[in-house]
């Protein structure tokens, strides 16, 4: 498998997991692990034996739903902006992960269900992915196929 990307950032809630409201209707979702969509873990565990680092980037993720989640440990990093006084849908937040993983612009897809995300990501020059969270089988299979995998 060839990708362009070398860089997977991926938004949790809505993307990774069903959306905030479904969320919270299934788990406690400030201190325990969450449902994930069954198709994220395949993903993920793909694009990093090919080669792409996977990073999960979340404007609010508590600690303990990281700790508890399985799906968070197969990525290779987890970042919360909680704390941050720059979050999603500010370019720079996106900036941050990629020089973290020392991974250019051009090199990097970004997945998000947030439109507002989305342009915040394309203006820090990524490639992105509208994710779709009312249909996430579709949007992790375009997911698949814009990774080449």
């Amino acid at each position: 498998m060839n990708s362009r990307y070398e860089l997977l950032i991926l938004d949790f809630v809505g993307v990774c997991t069903a959306p905030l409201g479904d969320l919270a209707r299934m788990a406690d979702y400030a201190s325990a692990a969450v449902p994930v969509h069954r198709w994220a873990e395949s993903v993920i565990r793909s694009a990093r034996a090919a080669g792409i680092a996977v990073v999960v980037l979340s404007n609010d993720l508590p600690e303990a739903t990281i700790e508890a989640t399985p799906l968070l440990a197969a990525a290779d990093g987890t970042i919360s902006l909680a704390d941050s006084a720059i979050t999603k849908p500010d370019r720079r937040a996106f900036e941050r992960v990629m020089l973290a993983q020392r991974v250019s612009a051009d090199r990097t897809l970004v997945v998000d269900d947030s439109l507002d995300n989305v342009r915040g990501a394309q203006s820090a020059g990524a490639a992105v992915l509208h994710f779709d969270a009312s249909d996430p089988r579709r949007s992790w299979d375009a997911v698949r196929a814009e990774l080449g995998l």
